[in-house]
């Protein structure tokens, strides 16, 4: 006589791209359920009139990215890096042949739309917006979640948030061994000491001048500037230095570029940015400090008997940082619903 499993009943605590894959992966094989402290799914990845102010680069040799984005039927095209870049100093902007970059790529329409059709096949999932938790708690064999709205019961749990970030907001009892708070506190968010920003303009005047968009500096407010052109949008993205007044930042920002390109700039259509320090859904005090070289991610982390999982991209050991990072976390989970 054949035996039917009762399925698991999961909770997910983080929308984000590693949050949504975890979804999708489970759905099938247990009763999901969502907590997004946000309005909105994504995270990190955030897109404003088709402009990112997240992540946006994908590489060649991210195979898990690339085939999530083949199988939501999403387009790609390649970052453009034809022409000459810039180098800025106090006294003077050098115009230089720039060392042949690693081929990226991004998503047509935004990258956005990776977490708009990946949310759109979470069928099975009850998925929470504008719902934080704060207390994750061991009784008996399940697990209790205390929210923003009410208390929960749960099989097993997966938290998704940041490292730092899940320490800071999340109460667990028990508590967390002390050695994995360690680690933990020692892991930097990805992002987390980032400012990007966004300009648009009504045409790629930079292109037109043999440029690339290519630019770093040591003297205006954004230190490395890239080409951020869409299908039927035209803009520069850059990375704001992180001892710069935000209060005046525009005014900054616009004098930098009138400094690259002389009367070039009159054609300014719109300004975007995201003070990601600033989110209180990302990022914590610590992560203000600044990092010279990409962190050494991957941690394997687990408490409450293996029932309370942590995923995420700062846990990768393959593209820890990246989404693809995000995504390869999640093959940790494959067997909760067997």
């Amino acid at each position: 006589m054949r035996r039917h499993h009762k399925m698991k009943n999961i909770a997910i605590i983080g929308g984000g791209l590693s949050g949504l894959c975890a979804a999708h992966t489970l759905q099938n094989t247990c009763h999901v359920m969502l907590f997004e402290a946000r309005d909105r799914l994504g995270g990190r990845i955030h897109t404003v009139q088709g402009l990112d102010l997240g992540p946006s680069w994908i590489w060649p040799h991210q195979h898990r990215i690339i085939d999530l984005i083949d199988s939501l039927d999403l387009e790609i095209f390649r970052q453009y890096g034809k022409g000459d870049a810039l180098y800025e100093t106090s006294q003077t902007v050098e115009r230089f042949t720039a060392p042949t970059m690693l081929p990226s790529a991004r998503i047509k329409g935004g990258i956005v739309n990776l977490v708009d059709r990946l949310a759109a096949r979470l069928t099975t999932t009850n998925i929470h917006l504008n719902e934080t938790v704060s207390c994750v708690r061991q009784h008996n064999n399940c697990i209790e979640l205390i929210t923003s709205k009410r208390e929960y019961v749960f099989d097993e749990v997966v938290v998704t948030l940041p490292p730092r970030l899940a320490l800071q907001d999340l109460t667990f009892e028990p508590p967390l061994p002390t050695e994995l708070q360690t680690q933990f506190v020692n892991i930097p968010t990805w992002m987390g000491n980032s400012i990007k920003c966004v300009i648009e303009f009504e045409s790629p005047f930079w292109r037109e001048m043999g440029l690339s968009g290519f630019c770093f500096s040591h003297a205006g407010p954004i230190g490395e500037m890239h080409d951020a052109c869409t299908q039927d949008r035209y803009a520069l993205f850059g990375f704001v230095r992180s001892n710069v007044n935000m209060e005046n930042i525009e005014h900054l920002v616009r004098s930098q570029l009138k400094n690259l390109f002389v009367n070039q700039t009159t054609n300014i259509i719109g300004f975007h940015y995201v003070d990601w320090r600033a989110e209180q859904f990302t990022s914590v005090e610590a992560d203000q400090l600044h990092f010279d070289s990409h962190p050494q991610y991957g941690i394997e982390a687990a408490h409450f008997e293996g029932k309370l999982h942590f995923i995420g991209t700062e846990t990768s050991f393959d593209d820890g940082g990246y989404l693809e990072g995000a995504i390869a976390s999640v093959e940790r989970l494959k067997g909760i619903g067997g």
